[in-house]
Protein backbone atom coordinates (compact mmCIF):
# COMPACT_ATOMS: atom_id res chain seq x y z
CA UNK A 1 0.00 0.00 0.00
CA UNK A 2 1.33 3.41 -0.89
CA UNK A 3 0.59 6.43 1.29
CA UNK A 4 0.20 10.13 0.48
CA UNK A 5 -0.29 13.01 2.92
CA UNK A 6 -1.77 16.27 1.67
CA UNK A 7 -2.06 19.50 3.60
CA UNK A 8 -4.90 20.80 1.47
CA UNK A 9 -8.50 19.72 1.27
CA UNK A 10 -9.24 20.27 -2.42
CA UNK A 11 -7.18 17.18 -3.22
CA UNK A 12 -8.04 15.44 -6.46
CA UNK A 13 -7.26 11.84 -7.36
CA UNK A 14 -6.45 11.06 -10.98
CA UNK A 15 -8.47 7.98 -11.89
CA UNK A 16 -6.88 6.21 -14.83
CA UNK A 17 -8.82 3.58 -16.71
CA UNK A 18 -6.84 0.37 -16.53
CA UNK A 19 -7.47 -3.28 -17.07
CA UNK A 20 -5.08 -3.95 -14.18
CA UNK A 21 -6.30 -3.83 -10.60
CA UNK A 22 -4.08 -1.51 -8.62
CA UNK A 23 -3.04 -1.76 -5.00
CA UNK A 24 -4.80 0.20 -2.28
CA UNK A 25 -3.69 3.83 -1.91
CA UNK A 26 -3.92 5.63 1.42
CA UNK A 27 -4.34 9.41 1.40
CA UNK A 28 -4.49 11.66 4.46
CA UNK A 29 -5.98 15.09 3.84
CA UNK A 30 -5.72 17.87 6.44
CA UNK A 31 -7.75 21.04 5.93
CA UNK A 32 -5.77 24.22 6.50
CA UNK A 33 -7.16 27.17 8.51
CA UNK A 34 -8.59 28.96 5.46
CA UNK A 35 -10.37 25.81 4.28
CA UNK A 36 -11.72 25.11 7.77
CA UNK A 37 -13.06 28.66 7.95
CA UNK A 38 -14.71 28.33 4.52
CA UNK A 39 -16.29 25.01 5.49
CA UNK A 40 -17.52 26.45 8.80
CA UNK A 41 -19.25 29.22 6.84
CA UNK A 42 -20.59 26.75 4.24
CA UNK A 43 -22.11 24.50 6.92
CA UNK A 44 -23.16 27.26 9.34
CA UNK A 45 -20.77 26.24 12.11
CA UNK A 46 -19.15 28.52 14.67
CA UNK A 47 -15.70 27.12 13.86
CA UNK A 48 -13.79 24.01 12.84
CA UNK A 49 -10.62 23.51 14.87
CA UNK A 50 -9.38 20.40 13.04
CA UNK A 51 -10.52 18.43 10.03
CA UNK A 52 -8.55 15.37 8.92
CA UNK A 53 -9.72 12.72 6.48
CA UNK A 54 -7.96 9.38 6.16
CA UNK A 55 -8.93 7.76 2.87
CA UNK A 56 -8.17 4.52 1.12
CA UNK A 57 -8.78 4.16 -2.59
CA UNK A 58 -8.69 0.95 -4.55
CA UNK A 59 -9.45 0.19 -8.17
CA UNK A 60 -11.82 -2.68 -7.34
CA UNK A 61 -12.36 -3.61 -10.97
CA UNK A 62 -11.32 -1.82 -14.15
CA UNK A 63 -12.80 1.67 -14.08
CA UNK A 64 -14.41 1.35 -10.63
CA UNK A 65 -12.85 3.07 -7.62
CA UNK A 66 -13.91 2.39 -4.04
CA UNK A 67 -13.20 5.27 -1.66
CA UNK A 68 -13.42 4.50 2.07
CA UNK A 69 -12.70 7.11 4.64
CA UNK A 70 -12.75 8.32 8.20
CA UNK A 71 -13.35 11.98 8.96
CA UNK A 72 -12.06 13.29 12.28
CA UNK A 73 -12.95 16.81 13.34
CA UNK A 74 -13.16 19.05 16.37
CA UNK A 75 -15.73 21.77 15.83
CA UNK A 76 -17.89 24.31 17.60
CA UNK A 77 -21.49 25.24 16.95
CA UNK A 78 -23.48 28.12 18.34
CA UNK A 79 -26.68 26.88 19.94
CA UNK A 80 -29.17 29.74 19.80
CA UNK A 81 -31.56 28.03 22.21
CA UNK A 82 -29.12 28.05 25.10
CA UNK A 83 -27.14 31.00 23.71
CA UNK A 84 -23.82 29.18 24.08
CA UNK A 85 -21.07 27.62 22.00
CA UNK A 86 -20.92 23.82 22.12
CA UNK A 87 -17.80 21.74 21.38
CA UNK A 88 -18.18 18.56 19.33
CA UNK A 89 -15.82 15.84 18.25
CA UNK A 90 -16.78 14.09 15.05
CA UNK A 91 -15.51 10.71 13.89
CA UNK A 92 -17.40 9.38 10.90
CA UNK A 93 -16.81 6.52 8.45
CA UNK A 94 -18.01 6.58 4.86
CA UNK A 95 -17.85 4.51 1.67
CA UNK A 96 -18.36 5.68 -1.90
CA UNK A 97 -18.04 4.04 -5.28
CA UNK A 98 -16.94 5.94 -8.38
CA UNK A 99 -17.04 4.73 -11.98
CA UNK A 100 -15.49 5.93 -15.21
CA UNK A 101 -17.99 6.27 -18.09
CA UNK A 102 -15.81 3.92 -20.20
CA UNK A 103 -16.18 1.19 -17.59
CA UNK A 104 -19.97 1.42 -17.78
CA UNK A 105 -19.88 0.97 -21.55
CA UNK A 106 -18.13 -2.37 -21.13
CA UNK A 107 -20.62 -3.55 -18.49
CA UNK A 108 -24.37 -4.00 -18.58
CA UNK A 109 -25.23 -0.46 -17.45
CA UNK A 110 -28.72 -1.25 -16.16
CA UNK A 111 -27.49 -4.24 -14.18
CA UNK A 112 -24.72 -2.22 -12.52
CA UNK A 113 -27.00 0.73 -11.70
CA UNK A 114 -29.52 -1.56 -10.03
CA UNK A 115 -26.81 -3.24 -7.93
CA UNK A 116 -24.66 -0.27 -6.87
CA UNK A 117 -24.99 3.38 -5.98
CA UNK A 118 -22.05 5.15 -7.60
CA UNK A 119 -20.88 8.56 -8.81
CA UNK A 120 -19.64 9.06 -12.35
CA UNK A 121 -16.05 10.23 -12.66
CA UNK A 122 -15.73 13.35 -14.81
CA UNK A 123 -12.49 14.25 -16.61
CA UNK A 124 -10.76 11.22 -15.04
CA UNK A 125 -10.67 12.95 -11.63
CA UNK A 126 -12.21 11.91 -8.30
CA UNK A 127 -12.60 15.18 -6.33
CA UNK A 128 -11.50 13.85 -2.95
CA UNK A 129 -11.74 17.25 -1.26
CA UNK A 130 -15.40 17.57 -2.24
CA UNK A 131 -16.05 13.92 -1.27
CA UNK A 132 -14.70 14.73 2.20
CA UNK A 133 -16.74 17.98 2.41
CA UNK A 134 -19.98 16.23 1.40
CA UNK A 135 -19.50 13.35 3.82
CA UNK A 136 -18.57 15.85 6.55
CA UNK A 137 -21.90 17.57 5.84
CA UNK A 138 -23.78 14.26 6.10
CA UNK A 139 -22.10 13.53 9.43
CA UNK A 140 -23.12 16.99 10.66
CA UNK A 141 -26.78 16.26 9.88
CA UNK A 142 -26.67 13.32 12.28
CA UNK A 143 -24.84 15.44 14.83
CA UNK A 144 -27.45 18.22 14.70
CA UNK A 145 -30.36 15.79 14.89
CA UNK A 146 -28.85 14.29 18.04
CA UNK A 147 -27.56 17.51 19.60
CA UNK A 148 -28.61 18.37 23.16
CA UNK A 149 -30.88 21.25 22.09
CA UNK A 150 -32.75 19.12 19.54
CA UNK A 151 -34.39 17.25 22.42
CA UNK A 152 -36.10 20.45 23.54
CA UNK A 153 -37.69 21.09 20.15
CA UNK A 154 -41.22 19.88 19.60
CA UNK A 155 -41.27 17.97 16.34
CA UNK A 156 -44.61 16.47 15.40
CA UNK A 157 -45.10 13.99 12.58
CA UNK A 158 -48.60 13.29 11.33
CA UNK A 159 -50.12 11.17 8.59
CA UNK A 160 -53.44 12.98 8.81
CA UNK A 161 -54.38 15.68 6.35
CA UNK A 162 -56.32 18.67 7.53
CA UNK A 163 -58.92 20.44 5.37
CA UNK A 164 -56.55 23.33 4.63
CA UNK A 165 -53.93 21.02 3.13
CA UNK A 166 -56.52 19.36 0.93
CA UNK A 167 -57.72 22.70 -0.47
CA UNK A 168 -54.18 24.02 -1.01
CA UNK A 169 -53.00 21.10 -3.12
CA UNK A 170 -52.35 21.55 -6.87
CA UNK A 171 -55.59 19.75 -7.79
CA UNK A 172 -57.82 22.06 -5.78
CA UNK A 173 -58.53 24.07 -8.95
CA UNK A 174 -59.75 20.93 -10.73
CA UNK A 175 -62.01 20.13 -7.79
CA UNK A 176 -63.51 23.62 -7.98
CA UNK A 177 -64.00 23.32 -11.75
CA UNK A 178 -65.69 19.94 -11.26
CA UNK A 179 -68.21 21.53 -8.87
CA UNK A 180 -68.90 24.36 -11.33
CA UNK A 181 -69.55 21.94 -14.22
CA UNK A 182 -72.02 19.91 -12.13
CA UNK A 183 -74.01 23.06 -11.26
Amino acid sequence: MSAITKEELPQKFDAIYSSQLSEEIKIVIKANSKQRSELATRFNLYSINTLVATLTIINTKPGFFHVKGIIDSDLKIFDSEINDIIDFTLNDHFDELFALPEALESEDKKDIQSQFDFELIENNVVPLGEVVAQNFSLALEYLFINSPSSSTQNIVFSDELNDKNIEDNPFAVLKTLGKQIKN
